[in-house]
């Protein structure tokens, strides 16, 4: 949603975690579940950014042809959530669903958090295609799942895009009420790139109400 602002944001320390991984992956070079967490780790640090993900699906195709032959299919759905996220970055809702759909025949009850991430994508794909009914089906079904397994993090992530979901139906107080509820989670944790996230998105709906002066005081924090 805010891809320019969060790569200057976070572009310099992910840099350096890819370097280091990187090295901490070469020493480990015949250890295949150290090389899968540095690919992964890459790939999802260019998706964050923003940069150099065009050859980001033929190098998820190739790690999981590698977790295939070593056996660790716990690996599965993570680079499954990379894929998503690159075929939804690139405009490409085609490819994009049918990953998701991939997803959704792996899903597991035992790893319940997984249909918080299913559904968080299956709300963005139909916001994409400008299915906003669906979109906002899924935005609500990834919030309630994130909320019951207590995990912050994904719970910030998924109201967060629920509030893009509500913005883009004009549904500008609810959509309020969710940054809100996430700006909070963010100064709980510390979550500086969230605190920027939000402020962002809150600036964002404001200009959309033509509400100019809130707007622009909101971008100049």
């Amino acid at each position: 949603m805010y891809f320019p602002g969060f790569a200057d944001y976070v572009n310099g320390s992910a840099e350096i975690i890819r370097e280091e991984t990187r090295e901490l992956a070469r020493s480990y070079k015949t250890y295949p579940p150290m090389i899968l967490y540095w690919k992964w780790l890459d790939i999802s640090t260019r998706i964050s950014t923003g940069t150099s993900i065009d050859s980001a699906l033929k190098e998820v195709s190739e790690a999981l042809v590698m977790v295939k032959k070593a056996g660790v299919y716990i690996w599965n759905h993570l680079f499954f959530f990379v894929e998503i996220m690159v075929a939804l970055m690139r405009d490409d809702p085609s490819t994009a669903n049918d990953f998701i759909k991939r997803f959704e025949v792996v899903l597991d009850k035992s790893h319940f958090h997984e249909y918080a991430v299913f559904h968080h994508f299956a709300g963005l794909y139909n916001l994409l295609i400008g299915n906003h009914s669906q979109a906002l089906t899924h935005a609500q079904r990834a919030v309630k799942v994130a909320e019951e397994t207590g995990y912050i993090f994904p719970e910030m992530v998924c109201r967060f895009a629920l509030a893009h979901v509500l913005r883009e139906q004009e549904e500008f107080h609810e959509a309020g009420k969710e940054l809100i509820c996430v700006y909070n989670l963010a100064l709980e944790t510390k979550s500086q790139m969230f605190e920027f996230m939000c402020l962002a998105a809150q600036a964002q709906t404001a200009l959309d109400q033509k509400r100019e002066k809130e707007g622009l005081k909101l971008h100049m924090v």
